[in-house]
């Protein structure tokens, strides 16, 4: 995986499970791939509301959440 960012940005991933093993792993794993990003963990959408969060950390979570809507909508099948 290649890390392609501005100069002056860094990568940030959240990373939410309610599983702390998984949660651990999960950033290991990524660590290795983007060894220069951060890694803000929370282990449910409560403790995330809870951090302290930038403007531009809001703006793109709404921005990830409104794109998994629109793809839950755009690939359900079966549902009426």
């Amino acid at each position: 995986m290649e890390q392609v960012l501005s100069a002056n940005r860094l990568l940030k991933i959240l990373v939410i499970d309610d599983d702390e093993s998984v949660l651990s792993r999960t950033v290991d794993i990524l660590r290795k791939n983007y060894p220069n990003a951060e890694f803000p963990t929370a282990v449910n959408a409560h403790n995330v509301l809870n951090q302290r969060l930038t403007i531009d950390d809001k703006r793109g979570i709404c921005r990830f959440r409104e794109e998994a809507l629109c793809n839950v909508g755009k690939y359900a099948t079966g549902v009426e």
